[in-house]
């Protein structure tokens, strides 16, 4: 590798202005140079071993760009917890833009409000527990900080932490790792040591009047994330209680919801004397961490309140951040729908060859064998999906999804439509409604529920897949935070799903026009188009596709599998029909909002059709028979009906009972049937509105389709 690097021309400036809209280098080839001849040659030697070959381009909310090969990537590890509420969140950046205008990092010898502010609002959510907060920079100086106070408060030196978990790479926080962390500077520290995770025997025959402390991630992310056994952490502070040793619980990862309550500590029932905080802290837009401690173990700085000082510590703009954070985490049912989202993951990874380990969206997928995770890194990677194995665990994938992320997608990127030319498409949408005629617009489509636009006009790149409009932004939220979840579910379950964005254009009466803006296919790589070509291939792109449907539509995630909405990129079968995102709760319940697929219905037709028919519309997606049977049937539509035995014979004993064709032949006379009832049904609603109501008629209807 060269390590010469890029060298500026002889008329580029040594200052250049800071352009963050582009990459620092040239190319993604340049800039590893750069960054092994400056800054460490090492990780990049070994990210390349591991094949992980990413560098971090364009970034909003779940999803991040490798810039080596264009792909984006679902973020499912999050950097440990420091994008918990996703990429650049729109509320934090707001807050923490609003405060360049005012404010800085301050100064960390005088006293700050903010500090005062966010201090109060941590020690709020302990309940008045730990209401003394000392503020850091990283995770390791928190850490730090709480085992040195303990040793202050105590007298004593004796540390105890757990083996295999991680506590930073500064000071006393190294000390109490591992040693493949601390070797390499030299012997360790006196008064340290190590116990079993979850061996309260071991706790008990080391915990002495020497001990200062014991120090422990509730749940060690590094180490596989196991499980606490019940009444284990109950146990770890009852022999803290008896010896006289602090009990400092490491949240750095675990904290601030991301196990579905503020502090994992408060679902186990336990009162720490110090919790420390970090990485989430940041709401991924400025470094700050804290201490958090009790009043009495607090009291020492009353005496020595120069003891300790960090200049970055509690930075003024840092504060900002933190407060924004924790606003979104007190929203209400911000929690609940962390525990709810993860039930699903949990739901959906049934069956698979992994154990769960789960609180809230901490999840740790235990595989057999020592290395199995970094293959399903490496694979998961590969599907799109960023996660990254335990590094003292290698048979546990960690998998931490964002709880929350900001769907208002900015422009500049290739599958972003600039929101002025989103807004003349919706322009042209709204004429052509007002004239009830779509010859002036390229309609590549209709779903059930939306209308497929290409755009530009005359040489379209995109499809807009319009939806009916909702009522609010916060419908809209709503919708696109389920597809969000929906494309990292199939992600996850191997479906390559076209490149997808969320889009919308508020409309004048306050509602919002919602687009899902997918790019423009090439024909030939259709999936129609390759069935009718013919040969092996169109064999063996239906077998794919029914592979796919058996492996993947279950109670928890459905498909559409028509084969109008599948394509063969680059030989690899997509998925491009996610408008509707075939998504359920735990309970069972649709996590779509339905009224978006009534909102299509005429009006007369909605409060019926919910009572009595959505429920089975929508199981058939759940059901990998009848999705199999819909692709199978679709092919008479395409006239394809030749193909219908390759289906069938793909399927074969996999669905119970097994398939003929006679009922495929039943079933698509019925579905055509039903679709020419309802479009009649509309055309109808479209005279009544129009005619007689004087209203315009917010859809285009497809002309009639002989079937």
């Amino acid at each position: 590798m060269s390590t010469r690097g890029h060298r500026p021309a002889a008329d580029e400036p040594l200052v250049a202005p800071i352009d963050t809209s582009r990459q620092a280098y040239p190319s993604p080839t340049i800039t590893t140079e750069m960054f092994a001849a400056h800054v460490n040659a090492g990780k990049v030697a070994a990210f390349q071993a591991l094949g992980l070959d990413i560098v971090m381009g364009e970034r909003t909310g779940s999803r991040f760009e490798n810039v080596v090969d264009g792909r984006w990537l679902y973020n499912c590890h999050s950097n440990g917890g420091v994008f918990n509420l996703g990429h650049r969140n729109p509320t934090i950046i707001s807050a923490v833009r609003d405060a360049l205008d005012h404010l800085d990092v301050g100064n960390h010898h005088f006293v700050s409000g903010w500090r005062a502010r966010l201090a109060e609002r941590l020690a709020a959510t302990t309940g008045g527990l730990l209401p003394g907060v000392v503020f850091g920079v990283g995770g390791g100086e928190a850490n730090d900080l709480a085992l040195k106070v303990a040793r202050a408060h105590t007298g004593r030196v004796g540390v105890v932490s757990a083996v295999g978990g991680y506590h930073g790479h500064t000071g006393l926080s190294m000390a109490a790792g591992d040693p493949e962390y601390r070797d390499p500077f030299g012997p360790n520290l006196p008064g340290f040591a190590q116990v079993p995770f979850n061996d309260l025997a071991a706790l008990d025959h080391i915990v002495d009047d020497t001990t200062a402390t014991v120090i422990l991630e509730p749940i060690p992310a590094t180490l596989g994330m196991p499980l606490p056994q019940p009444g284990y952490l109950a146990g770890v502070q009852r022999i803290c209680r008896d010896r006289g040793a602090c009990l400092v619980i490491d949240e750095v990862q675990t904290g601030l919801g991301r196990t579905g309550t503020t502090w994992y500590f408060q679902q186990e029932g336990i009162e720490p004397d110090m919790v420390t905080t970090g990485k989430g802290l940041s709401g991924g837009i400025y470094p700050i961490t804290a201490t958090l401690m009790t009043a009495e173990i607090h009291s020492f700085f009353d005496e020595h309140p120069f003891v300790h000082i960090s200049t970055f510590g509690g930075a003024e703009l840092g504060c900002v951040a933190a407060l924004a954070t924790l606003g979104v985490i007190g929203e209400p049912g911000f929690l609940d729908r962390v525990e709810e989202v993860g039930g699903r993951f949990e739901g959906a990874f049934a069956g698979l060859p992994f154990e769960v380990r789960r609180r809230g969206l901490f999840m740790g997928l235990k595989f057999d064998a020592d290395g199995d995770a970094m293959l399903a890194a490496r694979d998961l990677i590969r599907a799109g999906v960023f996660a990254i194995f335990a590094n003292n665990d290698t048979s546990v994938l960690q998998f931490l999804p964002p709880g929350r992320r900001d769907h208002r997608h900015r422009a500049g990127h290739l599958l972003v439509i600039d929101p002025d030319e989103l807004a003349r498409l919706e322009h042209e949408v709204d004429r052509a409604l007002d004239r009830g005629d779509g010859s002036t617009l390229r309609v590549l489509g209709y779903g059930e529920i939306s209308l497929v636009l290409g755009w530009p006009l005359d040489q379209p790149r995109w499809a807009c897949k319009r939806l009916p409009p909702f009522p609010s932004d916060g419908a809209a939220d709503e919708y696109a935070a389920t597809l969000d979840e929906y494309l990292v579910e199939l992600a996850v379950r191997g479906v390559h799903v076209v490149e997808t964005r969320v889009q919308r254009v508020a409309q004048a009466d306050g509602r919002v026009a919602v687009y899902c803006v997918q790019p423009v296919l090439p024909a030939d790589e259709m999936a129609i188009a390759v069935v009718r070509r013919g040969g092996e291939g169109a064999d063996r792109l239906l077998a794919d596709i029914v592979d796919t449907v058996l492996g993947v539509v279950d109670g928890s995630v459905g498909l559409d599998a028509q084969l109008s909405n599948w394509a063969l990129t680059d030989g690899r079968l997509t998925y491009f029909d996610v408008t509707t995102p075939m998504l359920r709760r735990a309970d069972g319940s649709e996590a779509l909002d339905t009224g978006v697929f009534l909102a299509s219905l005429p009006w007369l037709l909605r409060a019926p059709v919910r009572r009595f028919v959505l429920a089975d519309i929508m199981e058939r997606y759940h059901h990998p028979r009848t999705v199999v049977l819909d692709l199978a049937a679709n092919l008479i539509k395409e006239q394809l009906d030749g193909y219908i035995g390759v289906v069938l014979s793909a399927a074969g004993g996999r669905v119970d009972p097994q398939l003929t064709d006679a009922e495929v032949r039943a079933d698509y006379r019925s579905d055509a049937r039903t679709w020419a009832l309802l479009q009649s049904l509309r055309r109808a609603d479209r005279v009544w509105q129009q005619r007689v109501r004087r209203r315009t008629y917010p859809f285009l209807l497809p002309a009639r389709i002989e079937r």
